[in-house]
């Protein structure tokens, strides 16, 4: 069965209404558009189901049948759609480093994009979840990028592009791009693990993400985390399973209804 994205389908899915172009009006348009609609979840990890990447089992779970998905399913889309617009797009396999000890080992685990604009290069990543960006920024630039959200940086070293973020007054580390570029086979033994050895972080605990005009909103396990742009906080914690389904439906658009409870290490109901 050959491959081949549906543009409408996937516009009408994120609400995208205008003409599309290979510059970086549109990239950043898509960008935002994809994160409003489309969530960061790993439910079927939870629900121990195959995370499948080809491009018509990821159109069909993400766009025709409204769910979300994680960074290799994110990404491989947005990738497919950029293509088929007409950009000119480069997978790349990173390290992730964030809230995680500059001792500890990591793997390469997370999908990103390069994207080339007009003899730029730009990192375009819809598929991080909590502290992902929000719009793309360039990839061969040191100087601080993302100001409108959360100020970010690319420190090139060693090999690498160090993705990084300005909180608390410092630079954390987010992830590191591998400079080179990835390839298929790369992914699918990173998304084996990520999606089914049991130290992987999205075995252990539910997360769920969508950003919508600037404003993050969260579910860690039952904590749900609503930060606006400047700054302001909102949570509240998730009661019963039952609450969870409802917190799934009217925050994420995700409806679970039919699905067997959700279980993980970090779901303990009172």
């Amino acid at each position: 069965m050959s491959e081949t994205i549906d543009l409408d389908a996937y516009f009408q899915r994120i609400q995208f209404t205008g003409t599309p172009s290979t510059d970086l009006e549109t990239l950043t348009e898509l960008h935002q558009l994809h994160l409003a609609a489309i969530p960061f979840e790993n439910l079927d990890v939870l629900f121990e189901r195959e995370i499948k990447l080809d491009l018509n089992s990821i159109q069909q779970k993400l766009v025709h049948n409204r769910r979300g998905g994680y960074c290799y399913e994110q990404n491989g889309l947005f990738a497919a759609v950029l293509r088929t617009i007409g950009f000119k797009v480069t997978p790349r396999i990173s390290r992730v480093r964030w809230q995680t000890p500059e001792e500890t080992q990591t793997g390469q685990t997370h999908k990103v994009l390069e994207v080339q604009i007009g003899g730029e290069s730009y990192l375009a990543d819809v598929g991080f979840g909590g502290i992902g960006l929000i719009e793309p920024i360039l990839l061969h630039n040191d100087q601080t990028q993302h100001d409108a959200y959360e100020p970010r940086r690319i420190v090139r070293q060693a090999g690498v592009f160090k993705h990084q973020i300005y909180l608390k007054e410092c630079w954390q580390e987010v992830y590191h791009i591998n400079e080179a570029p990835a390839s298929s086979i790369d992914y699918e033994i990173a998304n084996w693990f990520t999606s089914t050895h049991p130290t992987s972080a999205f075995k252990k605990r539910l997360i769920v993400c969508k950003v919508e005009n600037g404003t993050r909103t969260v579910l860690l396990n039952r904590e749900l985390t609503i930060r606006s742009q400047n700054g302001l906080l909102k949570t509240q914690l998730v009661q019963s399973p039952e609450h969870l389904a409802e917190t799934l439906s009217s925050h994420f658009g995700l409806d679970l209804s039919g699905e067997s409870p959700i279980k993980c290490e970090g779901i303990v109901w009172d």
